[in-house]
């Protein structure tokens, strides 16, 4: 029997907030979604600070009862597919999502008390000049892939519906099809990597999507990019 998607909602959209990731954790509402066209203290990865630019981009988070296990996995592979009519992303380890080697999505999945916040950044309609200085070579935005400006509200719909289905298939038993997809997505096997003090070809990944490395002298090392 396939997996049913998980219905999302409430969604709240607002003008501005601190952090959408802020307010899927104290929802404790299983499914609410929250979008806002700026934050003001925008999170990444190991407490990085997210660029959130007001009204060109996609700053949402989504409140989901139990742990993390898989919800990075199901959110790359949403992003991806909701992205598609736009522009052809590819899933890049640990949490991003990218184009010409430049990015266009994160991902930050934070939890507390049996809840996971599930935030995502994604880059709409920035030209080049709208990003700061320091990321203008590293990073895109769907209309800079497109050639032309993107639908907002098109893609939000899109993306809602995406995760809805990736999320079911997470909670309906497809965990592991979830993960080999993911796998599959991120194309990482068989590259070399040096990272953390560790030097060697990437032999596979760890069901929690640490990375198995074989090492220059022959060992093996796991690393790890803090997924949540």
């Amino acid at each position: 029997m396939p997996e049913q998607p998980l219905t999302l909602g409430p969604v709240h959209r607002l003008e501005a907030t601190d952090s959408t990731n802020r307010l899927a954790l104290e929802a404790q509402t299983d499914g609410a979604v929250f979008v806002a066209l700026r934050q003001t203290a925008g999170r990444g990865r190991l407490g990085r600070t997210w660029e959130s630019a007001p009204g060109l981009g996609l700053w949402m988070s989504v409140c989901l009862a139990g742990g993390p296990e898989g919800l990075t996995f199901a959110a790359a592979l949403a992003v991806r597919d909701a992205c598609a009519p736009d522009a052809a992303l590819t899933v890049k380890w640990p949490n991003d999502l990218t184009h010409g080697g430049r990015k266009c999505c994160g991902m930050l999945v934070e939890c507390r008390g049996g809840w996971c916040a599930l935030g995502i950044g994604l880059n709409l309609n920035h030209k080049p000049e709208d990003f700061p200085p320091e990321l203008r070579d590293t990073a895109t935005s769907l209309r800079q892939i497109a050639g032309r400006p993107v639908d907002y509200d098109a893609v939000l719909d899109r993306l809602l519906m995406e995760l809805g289905r990736q999320l079911g298939r997470l909670r309906g038993g497809g965990a592991q099809a979830v993960f080999l997809e993911w796998q599959a997505a991120c194309g990482m096997i068989g590259q070399r990597i040096a990272r953390g003090g560790v030097a060697g070809v990437v032999t596979a990944y760890a069901p929690d999507g640490t990375l198995l490395v074989r090492i220059d002298d022959g060992g093996e090392a796991r690393v790890t990019d803090a997924l949540t």
